[in-house]
C-alpha cells in the first residue's frame, strides 16, 4: 500500500494536463492549480471556502475551468487510499461511506497543497489540521467544495462540464478503488498506523460507534416485535418460516416498514437477508406446506 501511494504521488505532483475545447486548447499546470485553491482559503467552513473557489474559478476562461475541474478530479482519484479513507473515518467522527470519503477528499484538497501532499505520504499529519467541529463532532466533509464548477462552465460555454471531461479522463472516479478493502483499516490499524489522529480523536469515532450499535440494536429490537399482513402470506413477524424461491426455507428475525411495503430479515440457512416484501416481490415468497 504504501508503494502504491508513492507511485501515485510521483505521479500528480509531476502532472499537466490539457483541457482542450472547440478550436482551443489550454493547460493547467500544477503551481496554477493549486495557486487558484489557496486564494480560495481562508476564515470559515465548507459554504465559505466553495463560495471563494467559485469566485476565482469565474474569472478563468472556459478551458482553464475545464482543466481545472480535470486536476481536481486527478487529485481525487490519487487520494483514494485506505489509509487516507482511515483518516477521514477519525476526521469526522467515525463516518466513512462512500460518499462521504468523496467529501473528505475534497477537504484534502481545499486544505493546500502541502497538507494535501503531506497527507499522501503520512495521513496521521491530519492530527495538525484545522478541523471545524460540528454539533460538538469534527467535520472534515465538504460536499460542495468544487462543485460550483459545474454551473460556472455551463454559464461560459452552455455545455456540460461533465461531458466535456469524460472527453478527457477514462471514466468517473470510483468511490473506492479496488487496491483496498475498508475492512483491512480497521480500530486496530487506527490506533497503531494513526497514533496522533487517534489521540486526538479517536473518542469520537469511539463514541459514534457506540451509538450506531445502540441504535441498530434498539431496531432490531423493534423489528423484532413488529408484524404485517400481506395478502396471500398471511401475518408476517418474526419466528413465521417462509420459502424464498432463491435462498430456501428462512425464518423472519424482523419486519420494517418501508416507503413501499416491508423490509423482512430472515435467517437462511447461508446467513440473514435483508428483503423487500410488496406487490412486486409478494411472489418469491411462499410459505411451507403443512
Amino acid at each position: 500500500m504504501r508503494r502504491f501511494i508513492t507511485l501515485v504521488l510521483t505521479a500528480v505532483t509531476s502532472v499537466a494536463i490539457a483541457a482542450p475545447s472547440a478550436g482551443s486548447q489550454s493547460t493547467m499546470k500544477d503551481d496554477q492549480f493549486w495557486a487558484i485553491v489557496e486564494m480560495a482559503r481562508g476564515p470559515g467552513g465548507e459554504r465559505m471556502h466553495a463560495e471563494r473557489l467559485a469566485d476565482r474559478l469565474r474569472e478563468l476562461s472556459a478551458d482553464q475551468v475545464l482543466a481545472f475541474s480535470i486536476q481536481f478530479d486527478t487529485l481525487v482519484r490519487a487520494a483514494d487510499s485506505g489509509p487516507i479513507w482511515a483518516a477521514g473515518v477519525l476526521l469526522n467522527a467515525g463516518h466513512g461511506s462512500d460518499d462521504g470519503f468523496l467529501y473528505f477528499r475534497r477537504w484534502l484538497i481545499g486544505q493546500g497543497r502541502s497538507t494535501y501532499f503531506a497527507a499522501l505520504s503520512d495521513p496521521d499529519v491530519l492530527a495538525n489540521a484545522p478541523v471545524l467541529l460540528s454539533d460538538g463532532r469534527p467535520s472534515a466533509e465538504w460536499e460542495s467544495y468544487g462543485t460550483d464548477a459545474e454551473d460556472v462552465y455551463q454559464a461560459k460555454t452552455q455545455r456540460p462540464l461533465h461531458e466535456d471531461m469524460a472527453s478527457q479522463l477514462p471514466a468517473p472516479a470510483p468511490r473506492f478503488s479496488d487496491e483496498w478493502h475498508w475492512a483491512d483499516f480497521d480500530d486496530s490499524y487506527m490506533l497503531n498506523s494513526l497514533p496522533r489522529l487517534w489521540a486526538r480523536y479517536g473518542q469520537y469515532k469511539v463514541a459514534a460507534d457506540q451509538q450506531a450499535r445502540e441504535y441498530i440494536r434498539e431496531r432490531e429490537e423493534q423489528a423484532a416485535k413488529a408484524e404485517a399482513y400481506v395478502a396471500g402470506l398471511g401475518t408476517i413477524k418474526a419466528g413465521v418460516v417462509l420459502v424464498h424461491r432463491r435462498f430456501g426455507s428462512g425464518t423472519v428475525v424482523g419486519v420494517e416498514p418501508s416507503h413501499s411495503g416491508f423490509h423482512v430479515s430472515i435467517k437462511f440457512q447461508q446467513g440473514v437477508e435483508l428483503l423487500q416484501l410488496n406487490s412486486y416481490t409478494q411472489h418469491e415468497f411462499t410459505r411451507p406446506s403443512p
